[in-house]
């Protein structure tokens, strides 16, 4: 994927775009501010706006005058539209496994980090972990920091001889085949 930057000047917002996204725009500054751009505006050749209104607002409402974009190139018009749709949809099919995020919250919230910088409301983060605080056991979400070497070898045979050795070190492995 490439990704240029583009004068947010020479972007334009599709004018029938279906999702509204006025309510977002504030908490999406926060992240920028926050995270940088981590996603870029998905634009069709002529710079129109396929995908990241709503960053693209929350450029101009920092005052940002250039942007990282990416072309989709190789879109049919019909293909931007449905991709406009898709990606404004999709998500609301996905739901949250609220233990996960409760590990992941308290963690955040041990280190002092500012929980509302995960777009949830004060209210809602409250609530959230107030539910059975003291019945998640997080050590046993932790894990241990690992690191992962990549060797390839001549032959199978080589491959098991390598893996017995690492494995007599006490080191975990797997084969990818």
């Amino acid at each position: 994927m490439k990704i240029i930057n583009k004068a947010i000047s020479e972007i334009t917002p599709y004018h029938q775009n279906p999702r509204v996204t006025v309510n977002a725009v504030e908490g999406v500054a926060r992240s920028i501010e926050q995270f940088g751009w981590q996603q870029p505006i998905v634009v069709d050749k002529k710079f129109v706006i396929v995908a990241g209104h709503t960053r693209y607002e929350a450029a101009k409402s920092l005052g940002l005058e250039e942007v990282p974009v990416h072309v989709a190139e190789g879109l049919t018009k019909k293909q931007c539209s449905a991709f406009r749709i898709a990606d404004n949809r999709t998500h609301e099919d996905s739901t949250w496994n609220n233990e996960f995020l409760k590990v992941e919250m308290l963690a955040l919230q041990e280190s002092d980090y500012d929980l509302t910088l995960t777009g949830f409301t004060d209210a809602e983060i409250e609530s959230l972990l107030a539910e059975e605080l003291g019945k998640i056991d997080v050590k046993k979400y932790e894990r241990p920091d690992t690191y992962s070497v990549v060797v390839q070898c001549k032959n199978q045979r080589e491959q098991r001889k390598l893996l017995k050795l690492l494995s007599e070190k006490g080191y975990s492995c797997e084969t990818d085949g």
